[in-house]
């Protein structure tokens, strides 16, 4: 079974792989990441993460889908 990564848990794995960076500092960046990205989504504007996706809001019928765009899939988030 894989596992499931929260922000603290990626953080945390983050961490491993660069050490100059403290686990708390990088949740703090991710947390803020996130943040920003629900505002500037919200403001219909699209977020581009370089090699993971682009990040879009979409409206339908039964309310606001988020679509997380990605060069192999289409995954729906609701």
């Amino acid at each position: 079974t894989k596992e499931q990564y929260d922000l603290q848990k990626l953080a945390k794995h983050m961490h491993q792989h660069n050490a100059a960076f403290s686990t708390g500092l990088i949740v703090g960046i991710l947390t803020d990441m996130v943040t920003c990205m629900k505002e500037l989504i919200l403001e219909g504007n699209t977020v581009k993460i370089d090699n993971l996706g682009i990040f879009k809001a979409s409206v339908e019928a039964n309310g606001v889908t988020f679509f997380v765009n990605t060069a192999q899939s289409i995954e729906r988030k609701k």
